[in-house]
């Protein structure tokens, strides 16, 4: 995975939520924190976290970061967000099988399938910005980072009674998007699917978007063109002039890709 180096503050800001017996539910817990004044803890002090990402090309500014861990569904970060402008907000909810982002959107949410070897957590910065304008995202880890092993994952989602968004969509990149398509015909909870560098091996009678790079090496052309009549709904296509296999996440070059 590519890594950034950047020097945007991360601000850090606990919030407990009242809750009763905070104290002893903390005390209990004592074993997973770590004290920063420890000598043993020295090399955590020097930590920068702001490295991880270039947050100033994620939110367009060099604002300071906050950091909200568990958002639920995401409603103070929303307000904080709001009342402070000069501020970059990033809410984080850890769901059973990926990473759920949050943004300002409650309409609509898109499942996500990795490609094949992948790690998931290299499609955020795209995810970001989806959600970012609009719609919620879910980016599945995948077991073994192999969709094809993870095929039902959308399935403890979508049935999530925490969740109330009117349209769902699934998508996936390479191995991820021909599961997605295999997926996309056992429910009717989905809408729509979205395929990235991908063909589908059956019928599809959902709307289709396809998006691959003019430059993807990677990806077979002429299985995708063989493929196209297997789709039955309404279908749109979008070539990214110059893209690649690898450039759909931050994972770096992939052998034999243009």
């Amino acid at each position: 995975m590519t890594m950034f180096y950047v020097t945007i503050p991360l601000v850090i800001k606990m919030r407990m939520r009242r809750k009763r017996n905070l104290e002893t539910r903390i005390e209990n817990c004592e074993g997973f924190f770590l004290d920063l004044n420890d000598e043993e803890n020295r090399d955590l002090r020097t930590l920068q976290a702001d490295k991880l990402f270039d947050y100033s090309v994620l939110f367009g500014n060099s604002n300071p970061v906050v950091l909200e861990i568990g958002c639920g569904k995401g409603r103070f970060a929303c307000t904080l967000a709001k009342q402070n402008p000069n501020i970059n907000v990033i809410a984080v909810e850890k769901v059973d099988n990926g990473l759920f982002l949050d943004g300002p959107g409650n309409d609509s949410a898109l499942i996500f399938y990795p490609g094949a070897k992948i790690e998931y957590t290299s499609y955020l910065p795209l995810f970001m910005d989806l959600a970012n304008d609009g719609v919620d995202c879910f980016i599945v880890e995948m077991p073994f980072n192999l969709a094809f092993f993870g095929l039902d994952s959308a399935d403890s989602i979508v049935s999530n009674s925490n969740f109330t968004y009117d349209k769902w969509y699934i998508a996936g990149h390479s191995l991820g998007g021909v599961v997605a398509s295999s997926y996309v015909n056992k429910t009717d909870n989905i809408d729509g699917l979205i395929r990235g560098a991908s063909y589908p091996t059956q019928e599809i009678n959902k709307p289709v978007l396809s998006i691959y790079g003019s430059n993807d090496k990677v990806f077979t052309i002429e299985k995708y063109n063989e493929a196209k009549p297997l789709i039955k709904g309404n279908f749109s296509e979008f070539i990214i002039d110059g893209g690649n296999h690898g450039q759909f996440a931050y994972y770096g070059n992939q052998s034999g890709d243009g």
